[in-house]
């Protein structure tokens, strides 16, 4: 059973170095290249607004928390970090032809989450932000 936790500053560095090792894990482990390329894109889509968007409150650890593991046939994937509250699933679906009309290139994480994974929910208690990827193992 494939079980792994990871601890990411949030940097773009520390997220780089994630990318490469939860890669090799899952290739070590043994799933297709297509649930690894999807999980690999959605959690890249969550940490980076994270880092980029997130406002840290005083006296809060400042580490993100992955959890990938699997469970009664899913992958799933629980990313933790504390910030002000941010409720990424709140955002609607873009239409993505109007996105680009628009000369947006930019901002289709809530997009590409939906589409490549089955769930995708949020939770959040005092500072502590709680998001939740799952798809079938394929």
């Amino acid at each position: 059973m494939f079980k792994k936790k990871y601890v990411i500053n949030r940097n773009v560095e520390s997220l780089d170095i994630l990318r490469e090792s939860l890669n090799a894990d899952m290739e070590t482990y043994g799933f297709n290249h297509e649930l690894i390329s999807h999980f690999e894109l959605c959690i890249y889509e969550i940490i980076i607004n994270i880092i980029e968007h997130s406002k840290l409150p005083e006296d809060c650890n400042p580490d993100t928390i992955l959890r990938v593991f699997e469970k009664n046939g899913d992958l799933i994937s629980e990313i933790i970090y504390y910030a002000e509250k941010f409720d990424y699933t709140a955002k609607k679906m873009p239409d993505i032809e109007t996105h680009f009309k628009s000369g947006h290139d930019r901002g289709l994480g809530v997009y590409i989450i939906r589409t490549l994974m089955e769930k995708f929910s949020y939770s959040f208690r005092k500072y502590r932000n709680k998001i939740i990827i799952s798809k079938k193992i394929i």
